[in-house]
């Protein structure tokens, strides 16, 4: 989302679940305007905190008109624990 915005507002850190809130980011152009959301990683809450951050999640995908899924084609995978 930082490089579509052009500005640095999402923590970008190889740790995972390190977005606990919705974070918007916003274009604006005479013709359209663009909001993107940048939402905690989807996973099986195991405690109350990733409870409220799935929250968020939901709270996005039914906020949307479109869904798109971005990722780093580059990652590594990470084994679930």
């Amino acid at each position: 989302m930082n490089h579509l915005i052009k500005d640095n507002l999402s923590v970008v850190t190889p740790k995972v679940q390190t977005t606990r809130h919705r974070i918007r980011g916003i274009i604006t152009n005479d013709d359209y305007q663009i909001i993107y959301n940048d939402t905690p990683g989807i996973i099986k809450p195991s405690y109350k905190l990733q409870e409220g951050m799935m929250g968020f999640v939901h709270e996005a995908v039914g906020d949307a008109d479109l869904i798109l899924f971005l990722t780093d084609i580059f990652e590594k995978d990470i084994p679930e624990s």
